[in-house]
């Protein structure tokens, strides 16, 4: 198939267009920037999908620049909407209309496009923060401002979709993790044990979902190819904060010799909810993917 992909230059996008193009498709990602990225892990993870995607820069979501491109490089099959406004997300101060307004600016016109050119499907990412995904503590509520945008979002580009008679599937992420990630904590845990640092888990008893961002690439092709039905919601370590992150020293520990000393709180305030995950487990067999390969390969970029 041939692909437009949005958001290629993020962490979880980058990883997707290596699944999409092992698939055997093609993949054109326009991206937001004119140049270079001022983000070292950003810029090699472009780097890296040179020769696997078609990059278009300073072609922002809804611009003529991606306007144009539809109808000068079209038909295109699917149009996978990953890139969104996220600059400062967890920030309870984050301006979701804002971020609405950017995320479906053109978007009529860009579906309208698709559609005339023989597309097919769309396909829009969600994340299990938003208010009604996943399963956990009641009420299933926005967690933030980001998360209650996403949810907009995915909201008008399902009613964009019908209109423009597309094919609709809204994706589910939980919370990735693996090599190039972005300052999460996860990668302030492995940095800080490569360094000899104790680390210190101040919320062990949230329960989260933690997926394999190459696991979650083999998923996401999937539903760009129409295989896991309209709403996916993969899942895979979901659990405990902590135990998740006791996993992490273990696996980390047996391959490098490393301490990889860690401590939980015994009690902790519950900000958020306590429980939000995915719905459905993720089966490695389904994929060809290996769980000893993924953290060989997890454990070497830091160490």
């Amino acid at each position: 198939m041939r692909i437009l992909l949005t958001g290629a230059s993020s962490f979880t996008g980058a990883w997707f267009v290596h699944a999409l193009a092992e698939e055997g498709h093609e993949v054109v990602a326009p991206l937001r920037a004119a140049g270079g990225y001022d983000d070292p892990i950003r810029r090699r993870r472009v780097a890296a999908l040179e020769g696997r995607a078609r990059l278009v820069p300073a072609a922002p979501f809804g611009s003529a620049a991606f306007l144009a491109l539809i109808a000068t490089e079209g038909p295109f099959d699917v149009l996978c909407c990953h890139g969104a406004e996220t600059a400062d997300y967890k920030s309870p101060g984050f301006d979701a209309d804002a971020a609405v307004a950017a995320n479906t600016a053109g978007l009529p016109q860009a579906l309208e496009a698709m559609k005339a050119a023989g597309g097919r499907r769309l396909v829009v990412t969600g994340t299990v923060f938003e208010g009604g995904e996943g399963r956990g503590t009641e009420p299933l509520a926005d967690f933030s401002p980001y998360g209650a945008s996403k949810r907009r979002t995915a909201e008008i580009m399902a009613a964009e979709a019908a209109k423009a008679g597309l094919d609709y599937v809204k994706f589910v992420i939980p919370n990735p993790f693996g090599p190039h990630e972005g300052p999460t904590f996860q990668r302030r845990v492995m940095s800080g044990w490569a360094a000899g640092e104790a680390i210190h888990v101040s919320h062990p008893l949230y329960v989260r979902d933690n997926v394999p961002v190459d696991l979650l690439a083999l998923a996401y092709a999937h539903a760009v190819e129409g295989r896991s039905g309209a709403h996916p919601s993969p899942s895979f370590y979901a659990g405990p904060v902590g135990a998740f992150f006791e996993r992490m020293a273990q696996e980390t520990r047996a391959r490098t010799g490393l301490a990889c000393r860690l401590t939980l709180a015994d009690s902790q305030s519950f900000d958020e909810p306590e429980a939000r995950i995915n719905l459905e487990p993720l089966n490695p067999a389904d994929h060809g993917w290996s769980e000893a390969a993924f953290w060989d390969a997890y454990v070497a970029h830091y160490a």
